[in-house]
């Protein structure tokens, strides 16, 4: 058995300042911030390096979601490096390897006390989701947080639509995907968004092309629905 030390990097699309009044401790997560970098280190017990990599990856991406859900801001997760890995021989310990890695982090925020609480309260619902929804819960946050980084106006509709429809399908598996979708937007819009524009606009978009008018036109409206949506799958009800 091996003692890792395994750190990542979290980068976002546009520069931001990162505040970091003290070192944080999310679930098992060590987060430092220094000359507006923030570095990810956890150590874990593992057999060998492939076992470590895969739960660091696993953890780092719970963080990021975390991040995501709780900021409405896109992170760009790199991949997680072994920086210490000990061998435990008896009472003697031997280090086979350290790598350094920089890091850095742009989120607008200052992570203080109850920021610790309210992101270990996100890793803990999403850890806690079952093994059945998660792959999907994971794969829709990965289409959100490329909405949230995107440029383009029209893709970032349709990536947005795209969340709606792994939600939809979730909550409504026996309808026909045009019909799920337009019962979840009337849901988390409360009725007060056309649902049929918004599909309407996404045919129209992937037959037609560009539709940046149109699409900028309920795109607010779209994250608020996502937004909740997302957060309604893991337990959290937002005002």
């Amino acid at each position: 058995m091996y003692k890792y030390e395994i750190s990542f990097t979290i980068e976002q699309g546009q520069r931001r300042l990162v505040s970091l009044p003290r070192p944080l401790r999310i679930s098992d997560i060590n987060l430092s911030e220094r000359n507006g970098e923030l570095k990810g280190v956890l150590f874990l017990d593992e057999e060998n390096d492939d076992k470590a990599l895969v739960e660091a990856r696993y953890k780092s991406h719970c963080l990021i979601c975390a991040l995501l859900l709780m900021t409405n801001m896109g992170f760009n997760l790199k991949e997680p490096v072994i920086e210490g890995k000990t061998f435990v021989r008896g009472k003697e310990k031997v280090v086979e390897r350290v790598l350094n890695i920089s890091s850095s982090v742009t989120i607008e925020l200052t992570l203080g006390i109850d920021n610790d609480k309210r992101l270990s309260e996100y890793m803990y619902l999403l850890d806690q989701t079952p093994q059945s929804r998660k792959d999907s819960l994971f794969r829709t946050l990965r289409w959100y947080d490329r909405a949230l980084l995107e440029n383009d106006i029209t893709d970032r509709f349709i990536d947005l639509y795209v969340v709606l429809e792994i939600l939809a399908e979730y909550h409504h598996p026996s309808q026909s995907s045009t019909r799920r979708v337009k019962a979840v937007i009337d849901k988390l819009g409360e009725n007060r968004i056309n649902s049929e524009e918004i599909v309407d606009l996404r045919g129209a978009i992937l037959h037609s092309g560009k539709k940046e008018e149109e699409a900028r036109k309920y795109l607010n409206a779209l994250f608020t629905i996502v937004r909740k949506g997302l957060h309604e799958h893991i337990g959290i009800t937002l005002p």
